[in-house]
């Protein structure tokens, strides 16, 4: 009888550790099939980055054939006269070169027709007006009014000879949620670089020691006193609008793409967005692992979203095309 017990007893055992055995082996391939996938991207897409963020000698090059080419295309697509607005859509390592671009070309387009008297009201007072709309955590209403103040200063620019037509750049899983890290040693000499000016924000800072004057006009052009937009001005006349899929515990958001305003502004509009699917098939798909990044732009065949409900997150694609401002 005892024997016959622990033959029993030993059987289920066995089958016990048979099946456990099959378990972890199962579990450690599923482990290694994610951190696979996780790898893979990391190389692909994060590498990328931190090569176009901080590169090596031999990548310089390279960059800056990427950063002419692109300020070339923006130059052509002014002097064409063949368009009356230019909107600059990028996604991923995109946005960091978009953003590239824009600063230098805004560099050389900014200043006014010294021959041209038109009134600045809006460049004079911009400063003003931003704060007043932006401050500590501005509210959707009052970004939708600040945005609209912008609009409305690109026009003024242009009437005085400004030849700047760019009025959006939408951005979408955008590594710039890690310029802190990937352009910088430390948060403090990130904010330091904001205020010097070397990278602009939204809306356009001034100089760490010249917090007392105002932050988008610099030098007089010329003897009537009339004001140009300093060089980091970028993002007076142009709109920022940025698209991410939030991190969960389970990492099915946007590794790559986060949030921007914490970093270049209460200026930039982030709209936190869901998978353009059915409900039922969104559920596993944010369960794959950083699949999202690559998914602001798709939809299911023959779906169409619901309306977006207050204080939810948006649709992607609907709000992809409602930020795109066509």
């Amino acid at each position: 009888m005892v024997s016959g017990v622990a033959g029993v007893f030993y059987d289920e055992w066995d089958d016990f550790a048979r099946l456990n055995a099959l378990w972890s082996g199962a579990i450690l391939l599923a482990a290694s099939a994610v951190a696979g996938i996780v790898n893979h991207f990391i190389a692909g897409y994060l590498a990328d980055a931190s090569r176009y963020f901080a590169p090596r000698p031999p990548d310089i090059d390279r960059r800056n054939a990427i950063r002419d080419a692109g300020v070339n295309l923006l130059r052509n697509l002014h002097k064409s006269g063949d368009y009356d607005r230019v909107i600059l859509a990028c996604h991923s390592l995109g946005s960091v070169i978009g953003y590239d671009i824009l600063r230098l070309y805004w560099d050389e387009a900014r200043k006014p027709d010294p021959s041209n008297a038109t009134p600045q009201p809006l460049l004079a007072g911009f400063d003003a007006s931003a704060k007043e709309l932006l401050r500590a955590e501005p509210t959707l209403a009052e970004l939708q009014k600040f945005q609209e103040l912008q609009t409305q200063l690109g026009k003024e620019l242009g009437r005085a000879g400004v030849n700047w037509l760019i009025t959006d750049f939408v951005t979408f899983g955008s590594p710039l949620t890690h310029a802190d890290s990937l352009w910088a040693r430390s948060d403090l000499e990130f904010a330091r670089k904001l205020d010097e000016r070397e990278f602009p924000a939204c809306p356009p800072r001034c100089d760490a020691d010249r917090r007392d004057q105002t932050q988008i006009r610099s030098a007089f052009l010329n003897a009537d006193r009339r004001w140009e937009p300093h060089a980091a001005a970028v993002f007076g006349p142009t709109r920022w609008t940025n698209l991410y899929f939030p991190m969960t515990w389970w990492p099915g958001g946007d590794l790559v793409g986060g949030p921007l305003a914490p970093l270049f502004g209460p200026g930039v509009r982030d709209i936190p967005v869901k998978l353009s699917y059915s409900n039922r098939r969104a559920w596993w798909m944010r369960k794959i692992p950083v699949l999202s990044h690559i998914k602001y732009w798709s939809r299911q065949r023959k779906y169409t979203p619901p309306a977006d409900l207050p204080g939810e997150r948006k649709d992607a694609l609907r709000a992809l095309r409602n930020f795109l401002r066509l």
